[in-house]
């Protein structure tokens, strides 16, 4: 699991087949202002892994 479509897109192409990628943030989603769902709690509980950026953008990941 990303936070961005743009990690999503850089660990899709770097895993190819072997892995399963999801951003919380959708397409076309603002990172600043996005707020998760209880539907994404759970998806992020569930996670293997979590790609995040960091240094403030995704500070939200923090209640979630």
């Amino acid at each position: 699991m990303t936070t961005t479509t743009v990690f999503a897109d850089l660990i899709s192409n770097v895993g190819c087949n072997l892995v399963d990628v999801t951003s919380l943030v959708p397409k076309n989603g603002d990172v600043h202002t996005f707020e998760p769902k209880p539907a994404d709690v759970r998806e992020v509980a569930q996670a293997k892994l979590l790609i995040m950026n960091g240094l403030g953008l995704d500070d939200w990941l923090d209640r979630t």
